[in-house]
């Protein structure tokens, strides 16, 4: 990466953020547009690190790099332990586990609900349709199988044929397969 992309401004942050979304598996494009949004704007880094943070596979790595003097501060018993894990400054295994279990027991006490909004609801929208429909370009020999065994023999067939035309080298297994399907249906 070029030193001069390093540079903490408004241009190179555009920059960043276009190879972010150009190059989204890129960690490292990720690291250094988020803490450069961190510097500049904080306020947005704070409400969509969470998206960004997707992007990055080792978030321990992240937090000790985009926080680099949490690790000279000690943990004190009057800040929350989980917030230590959220910034990466190093606990003990015996810690992270009481963490962990103090964690579990506060989500088993107080459980996230999903609350209906009426105002958010369209009762016109059919949500599910899209998820109905097949994509015809999607063909294989276990698909065909799966339809078979779930008792769609016609759909199993459908996918044979368009594999024969894919695959003309396999074209007298695929009409054999038809053919066993076509006499089972009888």
């Amino acid at each position: 990466m070029n030193n001069n992309l390093l540079t903490v401004n408004e241009t190179n942050l555009g920059v960043l953020r276009n190879l972010c979304e150009k190059y989204p598996a890129s960690s490292v494009t990720a690291f250094f547009y988020l803490k450069m949004l961190k510097q500049l704007h904080p306020e947005e880094y704070e409400s969509c690190k969470s998206v960004w943070l997707l992007n990055i596979l080792d978030h321990i790595k992240f937090a000790q790099f985009s926080f680099e003097n949490a690790s000279e501060t000690a943990p004190t018993d009057d800040i929350p332990k989980k917030d230590f894990l959220a910034v990466g400054v190093d606990t003990s295994a015996a810690d992270q586990d009481r963490i962990v279990s103090q964690l579990i027991a506060e989500f088993s006490v107080a459980t996230p609900k999903i609350q209906f909004d009426p105002e958010k609801h369209d009762g016109t929208i059919n949500y599910s349709k899209p998820s109905l429909v097949e994509d015809p370009d999607i063909v294989s020999e276990t698909l065909a199988r799966f339809y078979l065994s779930q008792g769609y023999p016609g759909k199993a067939i459908k996918i044979y044929k368009k594999m024969c035309l894919l695959f003309p080298e396999k074209s007298c297994y695929f009409a054999a397969q038809i053919s066993s399907i076509k006499n089972s249906k009888n």
